[in-house]
């Protein structure tokens, strides 16, 4: 017989353990204790929620459900099945969730649901589209008429996530430098990106209205009403302006409610190494469990050789004095390279290392591939001097920069300009990412004559995780611990 004090401290150690688990499943209310026997009843309206499934499973087979037709209990014999049950079972179980596991495609987590019994929270793969663009309009103004389709195009259908960076929105003046931001030109930009996501023709009184200098806050921008159906709508889930940088992430609908912590990061590396006429502007959120960072910045300009040292340091400071703000209640990222899926984008600035006749003739000839082996920025990559570790795909397109504006043709083809006021041809606007879980599909540029740099854009894949419940997943488990219940109290009974 089990003595009374004996499982009286059992029991209150059990109640002691449950207090530390009550987020995580439901125990009997109550043990009627008698003198010499415990009496255990019944109760099918009992369940355990899903918490740590080897807790779970230790309290399941302790419970009274096992017991429904045992009033009384011989000490040894109970605890010496119970051990032999638990070697037994244990390897069993683990093998049951290793395969779940693996069947379910993601890591299991210790998420807790208190209101659906039997089910598990996995973590699921998803995969969303995303268009960066990146393009140094040169201080010009917008026209309301404005096409910005071709920034959107995407190989396979509308992406779920589009991301447009811009270099030199307002003139580099030595005012404009004094005051970082702009919210009338930066919401005129917004109204085209909507106007052109959402398929709505703009007019120049649909444009949001700003004052000239006023602070622009990070917050969610909302849409017209009027989105056209035959598509899904867009939001903008932050956007930033710094000077002459500025940055804007637009999602479809569908998904903005799963978007969580978008922030914002400035550096200026300008005049004094400090001020926004260079630098970058970076933006920060999560999709579901995965973190994105998007670095949009203008390094140092210049063409002379050395030139390119300037520029690794102002990438080098990029990296170095990023900080997202910390926020106590999550252990999210703050540096860039700490990001689950990291891309860099922006007028880079890095020239080719040939001389100026050389370049012209090999552009004219379109080989690129020379051309690219004498790149500033993959000569640095090559030699480790700056961004180890980051990834462009293969360029197959001309180089952006530097042209005639309303031309197509390179600035300096005509022989009447000064040599020293002309700029060789090179791919100065980039797009480089930086890790694991993305996979770049296309790389090309637009031909928009708005300025004299051509914009350049890239389409990924981006692997997302998702947590979530499996009634399907809860359902074998459920199944599960029934055949282990039935399996032990057979034991018991034998």
């Amino acid at each position: 017989m089990i003595d009374a004090k004996f499982m009286e401290r059992n029991l209150a150690s059990r109640d002691i353990f449950k207090k530390r688990v009550t987020n995580n499943l439901t125990l009997p209310l109550s043990d009627n204790l008698s003198e010499t026997t415990v009496q255990i009843q019944s109760s099918n309206q009992e369940h355990f929620k899903c918490g740590p499934l080897l807790i779970n499973l230790v309290f399941f087979l302790c419970s009274k459900s096992y017991y429904n037709s045992i009033t009384t209990i011989n000490f040894n014999y109970f605890f010496i099945s119970l051990a032999e049950f638990c070697f037994r079972k244990l390897i069993n179980f683990c093998l049951l969730i290793y395969i779940l596991t693996f069947a379910y495609g993601g890591t299991l987590t210790n998420i807790v649901n208190p209101d659906v019994p039997y089910y598990c929270f996995f973590i699921f793969p998803s995969y969303k589209r995303l268009v960066v663009n990146s393009w140094n309009v040169g201080g010009i103004s917008p026209p309301d008429n404005l096409n910005l389709e071709e920034l959107l195009d995407t190989p396979n259908g509308i992406a779920d996530i589009y991301v447009f960076g811009f270099q030199e929105i307002v003139p580099l003046s030595a005012g404009n430098i004094l005051v970082p931001e702009n919210s009338k030109i930066s919401m005129k930009w917004n109204s085209l990106i909507k106007a052109a996501l959402n398929k709505k023709n703009v007019t120049e009184g649909e444009l949001q209205k700003g004052e000239v200098g006023e602070i622009q806050r990070v917050y969610p921008l909302k849409t017209c009403s009027s989105i056209n159906s035959s598509g899904p709508g867009f939001e903008c889930i932050i956007s930033k302006q710094m000077v002459g940088i500025y940055i804007t992430v637009w999602v479809r609908t569908e998904i903005h409610g799963y978007i969580s912590h978008p922030s914002v990061s400035c550096v200026g590396c300008g005049i004094l190494g400090r001020l926004g006429n260079k630098g970058s502007v970076s933006v920060r959120f999560c999709l579901h469990e995965t973190s994105f960072c998007f670095v949009c910045s203008h390094l140092a300009s210049g063409g002379k050789e050395g030139d390119e040292r300037q520029r690794n340091t102002d990438a080098a400071h990029i990296l170095d004095r990023t900080l997202f703000p910390a926020e106590p209640l999550h252990h999210l990222p703050r540096k860039i390279l700490d990001h689950d899926r990291v891309i860099w984008l922006g007028d880079l600035n890095y020239r080719i290392q040939l001389p100026e006749a050389t370049t012209r003739s090999l552009v004219k000839n379109k080989d690129w591939s020379i051309l690219i082996q004498n790149d500033q920025l993959k000569a640095e990559l090559i030699k480790g001097h700056i961004f180890e570790g980051w990834h462009e795909k293969e360029i197959e397109f001309a180089p952006t920069y530097k042209y005639d504006q309303n031309s197509d043709d390179y600035y300096g083809s005509n022989h009447k300009i000064k040599a020293k006021t002309r700029r060789a041809p090179a791919w100065c606007d980039r797009i480089i990412w930086f890790g694991k879980g993305l996979k770049q599909i296309q790389y090309n540029r637009g031909e928009s004559r708005l300025s004299d740099h051509r914009p350049v854009r890239a389409f990924f894949t981006a692997y997302v995780e998702v947590s979530g419940p499996s009634t399907e997943l809860g359902s074998i488990l459920s199944n599960s611990f029934d055949d282990l219940s039935n399996q032990f109290t057979s034991s018991i009974n034998d």
